[in-house]
């Protein structure tokens, strides 16, 4: 006949939490049939102490470690073991280990090389709205069919080729830069400036194929008259603080070419 008196559940519980599984049911038995023989001996609820009792008699720490740590400290002594036997075949073969070192590590730096030249070409004007639009043409120049130069200088008459033949072109322009040994000269509220480098000439057209460049003032108007002029926000800054530097005057004082040239 099935006794109708259970051991406690959390006591079972904790017992398959910390027993090993290869000792759980044997144990587990002889619990259950000492409870067995507790209840006929004495009340159920000291036969449920008793119980609780007997499990804890049985838990160790050891148990414990060994079931949740074992796996993980072996994969360590095992690592350290195949690294003992590499170390080992390693130096039983000194010659041909400096050479595969030597080769990993020019590999190595080849790729960071490549990797760091690589990110330096794409970096080049994304600041650009439309920088999937732009190009550049170069030039290719040939005498009697020999290849004699390759620049990225251009003709001004590429520009009206490309009008002709290439209407998808949305908008063309170009651009020469004065070089910094020619400067440029000017006057502005009695004070002389010499900008000696990064002065472009360019044509009216320039912000259509660089309106990103523009921080303000408008597209369609500037760069219509012969002495117009755009100048950086920090030279703004420098020559008129915090004024609005649109529609000022400057005088240009340089041999290159005189005159008032309007902002």
């Amino acid at each position: 006949m099935k006794s109708k008196f259970y051991p406690p559940h959390l006591a079972l519980r904790f017992l398959a939490w910390f027993c090993p599984p290869s000792l759980y049911e044997s144990i587990e038995g002889d619990l259950l049939e000492k409870f067995a023989e507790d209840v006929k001996l004495m009340s159920e609820k000291k036969a449920k102490r008793r119980f609780a009792w007997n499990v804890l008699k049985f838990f160790r720490l050891s148990i414990l470690f060994r079931n949740r740590f074992s796996f993980g400290l072996n994969s360590g002594y095992m690592i350290k073991n195949h690294f003992k036997i590499a170390f080992r075949h390693l130096m039983k073969s000194k010659t041909i280990t400096a050479v595969n070192l030597v080769g990993l590590s020019i590999g190595i730096a080849a790729f960071l090389v490549i990797v760091q030249y690589v990110s330096f070409e794409m970096s080049f004007d994304q600041f650009h709205s439309n920088k999937n639009e732009i190009y550049r043409i170069g030039l290719n120049r040939f005498d009697n069919g020999v290849f004699k130069e390759k620049s990225a200088r251009t003709f001004s008459g590429v520009r009206a080729l490309l009008k002709e033949n290439f209407p998808e072109v949305k908008a063309f322009t170009g651009f020469l830069k004065i070089p910094a040994n020619t400067g440029f000269l000017f006057r502005y509220n009695g004070k002389i400036y010499n900008e000696g480098g990064g002065v472009l000439s360019a044509d009216s057209s320039f912000f259509n194929v660089f309106p990103s460049l523009l921080a303000s003032g408008n597209p369609s108007k500037v760069l219509k008259g012969k002495n117009d002029l755009l100048i950086s926000e920090s030279m703004a800054k420098k020559l008129f603080g915090e004024d609005d530097a649109i529609g000022k005057h400057i005088e240009r004082i340089d041999d290159y070419d005189k005159g008032s040239i309007m902002l």
